[in-house]
């Protein structure tokens, strides 16, 4: 972002973006950390909330 005296976005809609990205940050954050102990329907859950906010599901198991 730029300083730009003449523009602004809405607080009620950057808030949104913010919390938006974060949801999406950290579920796909906690679906790797966690794969191991999650249970199918839980992981499944997950890569739709993926899906839906950002659609960075990964299609592959984890490995290891």
């Amino acid at each position: 972002m730029s300083f730009q005296r003449e523009y602004a976005e809405r607080y009620g809609w950057m808030k949104q973006q913010f919390i938006d990205r974060a949801f999406t940050h950290l579920n796909s954050f906690f679906y790797y950390e966690q794969y191991d102990e999650l249970n199918l329907d839980t992981r499944q859950l997950m890569q739709q909330n993926m899906t839906a906010f950002g659609d960075i599901a990964p299609t592959y198991g984890r490995k290891g």
